[in-house]
């Protein structure tokens, strides 16, 4: 599921970092590491957003007053990737404790984009050297730091090119690749040939590839390792 678009939104009853947090009392409110490490682990982040950042009030007087932000709307990248300039606009509360998240899946007033982030799962792919190479040996002209900007934006179209061909779907391209090994099984038990046993290879090294990617991305968003047993598949 971690390869598919997604949008959560709602309240968590918990917030992410001190600044979210305003009081006029010494209650003990601590930023939930749970609820962070959640959200890193299966790949959210905050959408972009207008409007104040406390989305909570208590509506209590003088030193009992609070606000927080315990509403929030986050995505994934492959949401990111289908609705680019999506934001969430935090309206007024006006009769409620809560403020209303607004959600426009495309970009009405609101110009600026996410920052570009750095997947540790293109470090494992076998071409990641060769497009770090070739970007970073074109000549650049300018001040040193310059250069050193210019060539790391370069790299971005390049390695989101290789998540979205290589990682993206990857759930139904491995129900897709278990498919036709079968097939191919079952064709080399009805008939065994040379022909039939290449192919049946070829299929078993095809969904050994999209398992290790499977793996790459599941590690790099903090899950664990799934395990498959190729075994069944030989």
């Amino acid at each position: 599921m971690l390869d598919r678009p997604w949008l959560v939104t709602g309240d968590f009853n918990a917030f992410l970092k001190c600044e979210e947090k305003t009081r006029n009392n010494e209650i003990d409110v601590v930023p939930c590491d749970e609820l962070k490490n959640c959200f890193l682990a299966i790949g959210l982040e905050d959408l972009n957003s207008v409007g104040p950042l406390h989305t909570w009030c208590n509506n209590r007087g003088d030193e009992a007053w609070m606000r927080i932000k315990l509403d929030r709307a986050m995505d994934n990248l492959k949401w990111f990737e289908v609705f680019e300039s999506a934001f969430v606009c935090v309206g007024e509360p006006l009769i409620s404790d809560h403020s209303p998240l607004i959600i426009h899946p495309c970009e009405i007033f609101l110009s600026r984009r996410r920052p570009f982030k750095f997947l540790n799962v293109w470090t494992d792919h076998p071409q990641f050297s060769a497009i770090v190479r070739q970007g970073w040996n074109s000549p650049i002209f300018g001040c040193p730091m310059a250069r050193l900007w210019q060539k790391l934006k370069r790299l971005q179209g390049p390695l989101r090119k290789l998540y979205c061909r290589d990682f993206s779907d990857l759930s139904s391209r491995i129900f897709a690749a278990k498919e036709h090994l079968d097939c191919c099984q079952h064709q080399l038990w009805v008939q065994y040939s040379d022909s039939n046993w290449e192919r049946m290879l070829v299929a078993c090294e095809k969904l050994k590839e999209l398992l290790v990617r499977e793996g790459w991305l599941f590690a790099t968003n903090g899950q664990l390792l799934l395990h498959y047993d190729l075994q069944d598949y030989l």
